[in-house]
């Protein structure tokens, strides 16, 4: 048996761990860019204590907070430039998806001040072979807000540029150094963005296990995490308790591993056209349209595996049919709609999303996926 397990990022899991960061930032340096969002109360009551607690260990604290769900290009320069000038010794990163995906450029570029986005959308690496490219990259640690994202483990970073156009980004130097899972961080999450980003999950880890491309310890990983969202997650919809909140942090933990040595699949690469093109749908709730459909077509061995993680007891699994009403059923019960036809789309939005379906290059456009474009857009 031989197999290559990559997993770079120190993990520090735990309720109350979030009290490390300035333990943890001091290793760099005493000073730190925060990249986080600000725009609500619960966020800016985060952004202020936790400025506090690192002004209180020594620390010169500057703060980006200028970040938007999908971001752009232009969003990610803005912060490249503060931390130019403001010259951290490392950053922390504090949100969601969007907020690390854009701290991971940002500390990729700090020091040169600029970034080369051409390099970007020119790059081709599979997530397993992008080379090292920079040694001048700011230290990052990421504390992830959320209980789907797995950005704050993996080497991967989504960015839009201007034309609102996706591109997935893998560079070694995206790892974080630290990454710090605190469940508290994640209680005052509503329930609809807790089982967007909690299906989110779900699908990194059902992506890479059907890729069948990574190691036993993945292998384990992803089941282990499968069942424990297939299970808890229905369950926080009505009790909001901590223990979940720590189950669900250990899922998406095993998730952002899994992808990153697994790598994902057609549901996360369409549901990143439909969030693209249609802002009212997010990357999980994108999900949720995209993964049923490729349960059914795609069904296998592997597929029938993931599908009995979270179907009730007494359903039948024996082939495509069955795993979609599966996945239509599970994602009734966290709230989450599965159809484009639930979110009444403008027909400019629609026909973008089939006009970038039936022109992509990502996967061979054979049998099997002219049925499964044709399916999610049904």
């Amino acid at each position: 048996m031989k197999f290559t397990h990559n997993q770079p990022t120190k993990i520090h899991f735990g309720i109350d761990e979030f009290e490390k960061l300035g333990e943890l930032a001091g290793q760099y340096g005493k000073r730190c860019l925060l990249v986080m969002q600000t725009d609500n109360p619960t966020f800016e009551k985060l952004a202020n204590n936790t400025q506090e607690q690192l002004k209180k260990q020594g620390f010169t604290v500057q703060i980006f907070d200028q970040v938007r769900p999908n971001p752009t290009e232009m969003d990610i320069l803005k912060g490249i430039q503060l931390a130019h000038e403001f010259n951290p010794d490392c950053i922390a990163a504090i949100g969601g998806g969007s907020v690390i995906d854009s701290a991971k450029v940002i500390a990729y570029y700090a020091i040169d001040g600029n970034a080369d986005w051409q390099a970007f959308s020119d790059s081709n690496y599979k997530f397993k072979s992008q080379p090292s490219f920079k040694s001048n990259v700011v230290s990052l640690i990421t504390i992830p807000t959320t209980a789907g994202t797995g950005s704050n483990v993996t080497q991967a970073a989504v960015i839009s540029d201007m034309n609102n156009k996706k591109t997935t980004v893998f560079r070694q130097e995206f790892f974080a150094k630290e990454t710090i899972i605190d469940p508290k961080l994640t209680l005052s999450l509503p329930a609809s963005l807790t089982a967007s980003t909690g299906f989110d999950a779900f699908c990194h880890l059902a992506e890479s296990y059907y890729n069948g491309q990574f190691s036993p310890l993945c292998e384990q990983m992803a089941l282990t995490g499968l069942k424990i969202i297939g299970e808890v997650l229905p369950k926080l919809m009505s009790e909001n308790k901590i223990e979940y909140r720590e189950q669900m942090a250990l899922a998406d933990l095993y998730a952002g591993i899994c992808l990153s040595n697994g790598g994902g699949n057609a549901p996360h690469f369409y549901g990143e056209i439909i969030s693209s093109r249609a802002y009212k749908v997010n990357h999980g709730c994108s999900l949720a349209i995209t993964f049923p459909h490729f349960a059914k077509i795609a069904y296998n061995e592997r597929m029938k595996t993931i599908i009995d993680c979270v179907k009730q007891s007494g359903s039948a699994n024996e082939n495509g049919e069955d795993a979609y009403e599966i996945m239509i059923q599970f994602l009734a019960s966290i709230k989450l709609p599965t159809s484009l036809k639930d979110y009444s789309l403008d027909a400019e939005a629609l026909e973008n999303i089939r006009h970038d379906y039936e022109n992509q290059t990502r996967f061979e456009m054979n049998e099997r996926e002219q049925r499964l474009i044709a399916s999610i857009l049904n």
